[in-house]
């Protein structure tokens, strides 16, 4: 599992839950089939390492980090009429002295992300179609450690993970602050959990833990219903690798359900640590 200071990091079957509460994003009801064999998006890869993709909800806009610059910024590429992504530039109106990661687009027009040097704050963005707004920091949130944010659909409540810790914040409406309501104590392992991702209605959370790979494994686990304790966490066994120097992490889920992107050290890859992609059919 990657540990995070500054800017360095050190390297970092079917699902045991009911499938048809992992609802695609037009409200209908279906069983998923297994995970594809990850592929690795090539297109945007480099030789360093490349980490935390988050893709838009349309599914036209991939947000990663990076260090190729020798600093970890965030960098996008669009999807091209081929179905490849376009190669990535840095978002320069989000690029600063600082060290920029962990984003996850809300929707089409939203992105969070994490920036700082000693201290980590979450911030947010405004994305027009062209242009990114200057970020502003969540202001009630200062003096947490949000990095890599999973927001609920109705922007209520909030996943993340601090120290990999995962923990949880809520608030009533989507124009009040965020409470922190602590720590997801169910799926503590004593290792280490972190970079969550939720299914479009909350019943299910994919995470990183390093609790049998000490590089980290994406596992997964549900709910029956919002606010309550999530159940069951098992590893997405067609998404990891095996042996003890591969490392798969930063997953984020589709709102349909059916792609997943993550970050993943395995052979064969570009870089140290590279962005995969796999699917699954919805039956």
């Amino acid at each position: 599992m990657r540990v995070w200071l500054v800017v360095a990091i050190a390297g970092c079957g079917r699902i045991s839950f009911d499938p048809s509460s992992d609802a695609p994003s037009d409200g209908s009801v279906c069983t998923f089939g297994a995970w594809s064999t990850p592929v690795e998006l090539a297109e945007v890869s480099s030789p360093q390492d490349d980490w935390e993709p988050t893709l838009s909800s349309d599914g036209q806009r991939l947000v990663f980090s990076s260090n190729r610059d020798g600093a970890l910024h965030l960098y996008m590429a669009t999807k091209l009429g081929t179905g490849a992504f376009s190669a990535p530039a840095p978002i320069d109106p989000l690029t600063t002295t600082m060290t920029e990661y962990g984003p996850a687009w809300f929707g089409n027009d939203r992105l969070y992300f994490d920036r700082g040097t000693t201290t980590i704050q979450l911030h947010t963005s405004e994305y027009s179609g062209t242009a990114f707004s200057p970020a502003s920091p969540i202001t009630e949130l200062v003096g947490e450690t949000v990095e890599a944010p999973a927001i609920s659909s109705d922007e209520l409540e909030m996943f993340y993970s601090t120290n990999f810790e995962l923990r949880r914040a809520t608030r009533p409406t989507s124009s009040d602050t965020w409470t922190l309501a602590g720590a997801v104590t169910e799926l503590r392992s004593g290792a280490g959990e972190a970079y969550p991702t939720l299914s479009r209605d909350g019943l299910v959370i994919y995470f990183e833990s390093d609790r049998v790979n000490a590089m980290g494994d994406i596992y997964v686990a549900s709910r029956p219903s919002i606010g309550a304790p999530f159940a069951n966490a098992a590893p997405v066994t067609e998404l990891n690798g095996s042996g003890a120097n591969i490392g798969t992490s930063d997953a984020d889920l589709s709102p349909d359900g059916r792609t997943m992107v993550f970050a993943s050290r395995r052979p064969g890859g570009t870089g140290s640590w590279d962005i995969y992609v796999s699917e699954r059919d919805c039956q």
